[in-house]
C-alpha cells in the first residue's frame, strides 16, 4: 500500500517538476576512431512556462553544443545555438539536417543499441535525466564545417 502512495505522488510530481518529455532519444553510432556523433530527441514542453534549453552533459564526451544545420546551397554548415526556446505545450525535433547536440570529444567507443545516460540543462536551472540508445543507421545529411 506505501508503494502505491508513493507512485501516486511521484506520478502527480514528476511533471509539475520537469514539465518535460523526452521521447525518441537516439546517439548515432559512428565507425570507430571518430571523435565526435551527434543526439537527436523529441523534446516536449508539458508546463506552462517557456523552457529555454542551453546545454547537455553525457559521460560519454567531453562537450555536448546545440547546433543546427544550415542549407547554403549544395553545402550544410553547424552553426551553434546558444539556447534553444520551447514553448509551453509545444514540442522541438532534434533530427538529421536540422537540430542536434554535438557530442564531442568522444571518452570511449560506443557500440550499437548501449544505452546512454544524458541530462539536459535549462536556463532556469531545471535538469532532465533521460536514456539515450546508440543507434546505427541515422542518417546525416551533413557535412560538418563549423
Amino acid at each position: 500500500m506505501r508503494r502505491f502512495f508513493i507512485g501516486l505522488i511521484l506520478f502527480f510530481c514528476l511533471p509539475v517538476i520537469a514539465g518535460i518529455e523526452i521521447t525518441d532519444a537516439n546517439i548515432r553510432l559512428m565507425p570507430p576512431g571518430m571523435p565526435n556523433t551527434v543526439a537527436y530527441m523529441v523534446i516536449k514542453n508539458t508546463g506552462q512556462d517557456t523552457l529555454r534549453l542551453v546545454s547537455a552533459t553525457t559521460p560519454i564526451a567531453a562537450m555536448a553544443e546545440l547546433h543546427q544545420s544550415v542549407f547554403q546551397g549544395e553545402m550544410v554548415t553547424m552553426q551553434p545555438l546558444s539556447e534553444l526556446t520551447i514553448a509551453p505545450g509545444k514540442s522541438v525535433v532534434l533530427a538529421p539536417g536540422g537540430i542536434h547536440f554535438m557530442l564531442m570529444q568522444l571518452t570511449s567507443a560506443l557500440q550499437e543499441g548501449q544505452s546512454v545516460p544524458m541530462t539536459l540543462l535549462f536556463k532556469n536551472g531545471e535538469q532532465v535525466s533521460f536514456s539515450a540508445n546508440v543507434v546505427a543507421g541515422l542518417t546525416s545529411q551533413h557535412t560538418h564545417h563549423h
